[in-house]
This record gives structure tokens, sequence and C-alpha cells, in this order.
């Protein structure tokens, strides 16, 4: 059973007009035929207005057969006829002149304007929707007042989604009909699809907030402590800073870090310490590390006496409130600049009675990510040239 796109059983050129042939017959089966001569001398003598009338009739004769017939054969022929009127050459130069044959040149751009608004209106009935749209352009493009054209260009945006283009076709078509109901029906849909939208949108934003919520609480206390985050230039497994509770006081909170130590002298062997909370002091830590001799310390040079621990300064642009709820939600922006400011960068030492919350405070300390410190040997021969670095 035929679907309707293909020419219907038993019909062949010799059943149709050659007005509906799909392929050229041979030499021998042209010949005589009067009704493809009787087409060619209308081409042939026809005026151009004429000629775009012709295909824009043939064209309409088609579709209304197809339409009847409820087959796509027929609208593909449409398609066809408008094609070939529209692709008919025009000399368009004086917008207001005669034509040769009495038309002005006026006439001639509504009738193109006509064809390609035709072939749209198939191309829409057959779901060619990008098609459609941009034979609707062209046919604002000849004739800017066709309001048919702007109909479909806002039925085909429709179709498309492209809602901004959809609302400006309407405002134009109503502009010229401002009691064209079928522009109305769009521009209703339209308006009932913005709102859908919107309250989609509201939606999904306030989702999003609820999904952000504990990272803008804890960016709120981070801020409260005044401390400057920047674009991370190391890591310990993507962790973060986490707020707990302080104590038995339910309204207290304390910030815990994970906080990287790191060995230059020592090919940046590293010491991870997961849960630094910033009410510890850093020599609590160290008593901890040190307790015993790092085995990678063959020439036993960090003690717990002779260690020292150094951040660098202006470690990292800081990055704004909604950079650091975004980084701490899903991932660290990347930044222009991520390295330090080399021209305010300075190793500065941290006094090891302090607490971690009072080093990151210092104006000049960005915390790079998470908090990273620089351990050193006062012993070791490379100190000073590496602190001059």
């Amino acid at each position: 059973m035929s679907n309707g796109t293909q020419k219907p059983n038993a019909l062949n050129n010799a059943d149709l007009p050659a007005l509906f042939w799909d392929e050229m017959p041979d030499d021998a089966e042209l010949e005589g035929n009067a009704d493809l001569a009787a087409i060619n001398s209308i081409i042939e003598e026809t005026t151009p207005y004429d000629q775009l009338m012709n295909y824009k009739d043939y064209g309409n004769r088609a579709l209304k057969t197809g339409m009847e017939h409820r087959r796509k054969y027929y609208l593909r022929q449409a398609i066809e006829q408008y094609t070939q009127g529209v692709n008919v050459e025009l000399d368009l130069g004086d917008d207001v002149g005669p034509d040769v044959d009495g038309h002005t040149v006026a006439d001639l751009r509504r009738l193109k304007s006509i064809l390609f608004s035709n072939r749209a209106h198939v191309h829409l009935m057959l779901g060619n929707y990008r098609s459609a749209l941009m034979d609707t352009k062209d046919a604002i493009l000849y004739d800017a007042r066709n309001v048919k054209a702007l109909y479909r260009a806002a039925k085909s945006t429709a179709a498309l989604s492209l809602w901004k283009e959809c609302r400006a076709y309407c405002e134009r078509g109503l502009e010229l009909d401002p009691d064209n109901q079928d522009i109305k029906r769009i521009l209703d849909g339209l308006v009932a699809e913005e709102e859908k939208r919107r309250k989609a949108a509201a939606a999904e934003a306030a989702r999003q907030f609820e999904l952000r919520k504990p990272f803008i609480e804890i960016v709120d206390v981070l801020e409260s402590r005044g401390w400057r985050i920047g674009r991370p230039q190391f890591g310990i497994d993507n962790k973060k800073p986490t707020i707990v509770p302080h104590g038995d006081d339910k309204g207290q909170t304390e910030v815990v870090w994970p906080v990287l130590f790191l060995y230059p002298e020592a090919n940046f062997q590293q010491d991870a310490i997961l849960e630094f909370s910033e009410l510890d002091a850093f020599a609590d830590h160290l008593d901890v590390i040190f307790e015993e001799m790092p085995e990678w310390d063959s020439d036993r040079q960090y003690t717990r006496d002779a260690v020292e621990v150094y951040y660098l300064s202006h470690a990292a642009r800081p990055l704004r409130r909604n950079e650091l709820v975004e980084a701490l939600f899903g991932g660290w922006p990347s930044v222009a600049n991520e390295g330090p400011n080399r021209l305010e960068a300075k190793w500065i030492k941290v006094n090891p009675k302090h607490t971690l919350g009072q080093v990151l405070s210092r104006e000049d300390h960005v915390v790079p990510g998470i908090p990273v410190f620089f351990v050193l040997s006062r012993t070791s021969p490379s100190r000073e040239a590496f602190l001059k670095s």
C-alpha cells in the first residue's frame, strides 16, 4: 500500500498531465505530446510575470490535489512547481517603474514573495520546518507586507522553539493585520510557552540553589573569617574545607581544612593532614609529624627543633564569591592567572605557636585552593638559596 510519497500505483507519465511528470521521457515519447508542447509554448511566449503566475497556479493545483488525496507525491510536485517559479530570473533594478508587459517591479516582487510563502506552506505540511523558515525569510525579503509569510515564519519558528524570533514575526504580522486570528493563536501559545519556561527556569534555579546551599553556607563562614581563596595549585584527592560544630556550643563552628606540607629540599616529599582545624596550632601537628625521624631524611636534618614552616604570600588570585561557591560545588574555575603574583609573592615564616586560622587571616595570605605550607630545615645548606629564589 502506498504511503503517499511515491507516485500512485498504476500511474505513469502517459496517465498524467505533463505538469506532474516526475521525469522526462525519451525523445520518442516526447514527440507529439500536445500537453508538453503547450506548456513549453506558454513558457517561451509568456512574460516573467505570467511565468510566475503559471508556476504559482500549477503549484496550487498540485497542492490542492495532494490535500484532497492525502498524497505526499503531489505535495512534492507542488514544491517543484513553486521552485521553478522562484528560480525565474527577474530584473528588479527599479522598484516602481513598469515592466515591459505593464506590470510593475513591485508586482513581480509580491508574486515572487507569494511563491516562496506557498513553498514554505508545503514544507510546513511535510514537517520541514527549517526549509519553511528559510522560504518565509525570502518571502518577507521580497515583500515585507506579506502577512501569510509572517504567519508561516511564526509557525516555523514556533516549531523550532525559536521563541524570540517567533514573537518578532507575530508582532510584525499583527502590526499589518491586527485582527489576524491565526497569528493571535500562535502568540497566545507563545505567551503560554514563555510562562511555562519561566516557571521551569525558576524551579530549576531553586533546585540549583538547594544543591549549592551547603556550599553557600561554607563560603559565608570563610568570608566571615576574612580568608581569601584562590584556584588550587596542589590538591589532596579534591578534598575541600568543611564546617563542624565547635565543642558543645551549637551556635559556634570551626573550619576544618585539608592541609599540605611540602618539603622542597627533599624532592618535594609531602605530608597530607586531612583534618587541620582552624583552631589548631602548627606546633601541635609538627610535634606529631616529627615525633620520629622521616624515612626519607637520610641526612637527619629534619628534627622537630630544626624545621621551619613557610607559606608563599599572594599565591593566587582571590576568587569572587560566586566563583568560590561553584568551586566548592563542582570544580575549580579556570583563571587567566593561575600562579602567584610574582611582583608581590614572598616567603613568609609561620610562627608555630599560631593557629591555622591566624595564619590564613594575614592580609598577604591567599589560600591556593587548600592551605599549602613549605617545610625547611634551618640546618640545610640549601635553605638560604631556596628562600631567595
